[in-house]
């Protein structure tokens, strides 16, 4: 008798549970649709830990956000799926704000670490939704809001960094591992001019998590025009045409003399550092860093003259004026291990410009590692958001690019661009069009209070479709959108 090969459905547990490995969320919840067996197998949980931990990898999440040896397995399939459901509700959005889930306000008095109630300076919600780093006064807190599923957050203090008032945090990141939280914290004076700049880790799921301080260096007095960093780098513009670069893993140092008052912006690349013009950005191999000396960090170690670039890019925009700013995100943001950067451009017309640039490795001794190529360009016809607005945020959710502003007495907003498989390079620079522009929140009660509310600070990570809003009224909104399934 011919034996046949078994169908699909007849494949051993092991190796259909091998298979979804390999698909998106959404299309396990398609192959449970098709019959009772296989129905039984995307309901194991184990898949769905997987499932739920290659959605941390592919957007940036900070995995310790997630108790997986914990959670019951709707509650990883609520948050595998989180990214899905929040595109789509953008998606169907309409010009009106979108109707959240759940709020929950966090009142200044609450994250005193002093006797008196004090403002957010800023705050950071980390990728993920689960923490909360604020900043005011009387310190650095980080909270514990618990992970969105649906219900109201709840913060909690789960530790906390005193400080005078002379601090400023400047970069949050991951640490190498993955299981800390990396802050970049300025000390300056009464004139605001930045005096040190130490890094601390905290880990939020060890017994009594506390800020560890891991470098710090000083000996100067600066102010900061633009920041970044990466995994063992800190760099900042300040005064002068100057741009340092601090090794804080072996405590090295050098400042570039780079000489061209037309750069208004910067970022570090791995091993590169770019700098923007309104007219092009240009690639530089990070120049050599030497010991760092204590006595005066910035000026013991000064490179000048010519550092030529490697490539020079002009901008995909033709326009005659430009006003360029590179959208921060302090916290990783690759997707399938490609670096990932937007360049936000307003043109003084009637319409902005935002383009997209992904990097690719290459593999040759006389190019970089990484080159930026233009992978889409959205056209926004209301430049006045570019103009007036903050542009924090450009983040991955499920195959979009999400980049959030917010307008100070208007509102939150974000628009939303599907992820090209191909670069448009190749393409004429074509533009993909207006994307999906969606209000997330609006400052209210402006009509029946003496001093109208407006948007001091926000953050949003729609990954978990959670969004943290701040105002004048010393508060800070912890708004959910997604609800139960």
């Amino acid at each position: 008798m011919k034996a046949y090969p078994p169908t699909f459905d007849q494949l051993p547990l092991d190796i259909l549970t091998l298979v979804q490995s390999f698909v998106e969320p959404i299309d396990i919840i398609s192959l449970r649709k098709t019959c009772r067996h296989l129905s039984h197998v995307t309901h194991q949980r184990n898949v769905w830990i997987d499932a739920l931990r290659r959605v941390c990898t592919s957007h940036g999440l900070f995995l310790p956000s997630f108790a997986l040896a914990q959670m019951p397995r709707k509650a990883l399939e609520f948050a595998a799926l989180a990214p899905r459901r929040f595109c789509s509700m953008i998606k169907k959005a309409t010009i009106d704000t979108i109707p959240p889930h759940s709020t929950f306000v966090l009142e200044s008095r609450l994250a005193s670490l002093i006797n008196e109630s004090q403002a957010f300076y800023d705050y950071y919600l980390i990728p993920g939704g689960r923490y909360l780093i604020t900043h005011n006064y009387g310190g650095i807190i980080l909270w514990d809001l618990g992970i969105n599923l649906g219900e109201m957050a709840t913060p909690v203090i789960l530790g906390s960094l005193r400080g005078d008032g002379h601090s400023e945090i400047f970069e949050v990141r991951p640490s190498v591992d993955g299981s800390g939280i990396v802050l970049f914290v300025g000390t300056h004076d009464d004139e605001e001019y930045t005096t040190a700049i130490s890094v601390y880790t905290i880990f939020p799921l060890v017994p009594r998590p506390s800020f560890l301080l891991k470098a710090s260096v000083n000996g100067f007095n600066v102010v900061l025009n633009a920041h970044s960093a990466n995994d063992t780098m800190f760099a900042f513009m300040h005064s002068a045409d100057e741009l340092t670069i601090w090794n804080f893993e072996i405590n090295s140092i050098v400042t570039w003399a780079y000489q061209d008052p037309n750069v208004s912006d910067f970022m570090i690349l791995q091993e590169h550092v770019i700098l923007f013009t309104a007219r092009k950005f240009s690639l530089y191999n990070i120049p050599t860093l030497l010991p760092c000396d204590l006595g005066n960090a910035l000026t013991s170690h000064v490179m000048r003259g010519d550092h030529y670039p490697l490539m020079v890019f002009a901008h995909a925009s033709d326009a005659e004026y430009m006003d360029v700013t590179v959208p921060w995100s302090s916290w990783n943001t690759d997707w399938n291990d490609r670096p990932f950067f937007g360049i936000t451009a307003s043109t003084g017309q009637e319409t902005g410009i935002i383009d997209y640039y992904m990097t690719e490795e290459l593999r040759s001794a006389n190019l970089p590692t990484r080159m930026p190529f233009l992978a889409d360009s959205i056209v926004l016809r209301r430049s006045q958001h570019l103009r007036s607005g903050v542009s924090p945020s450009l983040r991955f959710c499920d195959r979009y690019v999400i980049h959030s502003w917010l307008e100070t007495e208007v509102g939150v907003f974000l628009i939303m661009s599907g992820l090209p498989t191909t670069t448009l390079a190749a393409h004429a620079r074509g533009r993909s069009g207006m994307g999906h522009v969606a209000k997330l929140w609006a400052p209210s009660g402006a009509e029946d209070s003496e001093e109208p509310q407006y948007i001091r600070h926000f953050a949003l990570c729609p990954a978990s479709g959670r969004l943290c809003v701040s105002t004048n009224c010393q508060e800070i909104h912890i708004i959910d959108f997604l609800a139960p399934c």
